[in-house]
C-alpha cells in the first residue's frame, strides 16, 4: 500500500539547496512532486531569497536540503 500527500496550503514549494549543479541527483523527486501538482522552485541556499512579497507569501511549502548549511 502506498500513500500520498497533498498540501493542504497549496503547491508553491521552494527547495534550498547547498548547490544547484547537485540538483540532477533529486531528479526523481522533483518530478514526483511536480506529478501531483506541486510548482517546484529549485534555489541555492547561499543566494538571497525573499519568501514574501508585499507581505504575501511567495511559497507555500519550504524543503531544505542542506546538509552543509549551518
Amino acid at each position: 500500500m502506498v500513500a500520498t500527500a497533498s498540501s493542504l496550503t497549496g503547491g508553491r514549494t521552494l527547495v534550498l539547496l547547498d548547490n544547484l549543479e547537485n540538483a540532477d541527483i533529486y531528479m526523481d523527486f522533483w518530478t514526483d512532486l511536480q506529478d501531483r501538482d506541486y510548482n517546484v522552485t529549485l534555489h541555492d541556499v547561499n543566494l538571497p531569497m525573499s519568501l514574501t512579497k508585499h507581505d504575501v507569501r511567495l511559497f507555500d511549502n519550504l524543503l531544505i536540503m542542506s546538509p552543509k548549511m549551518k
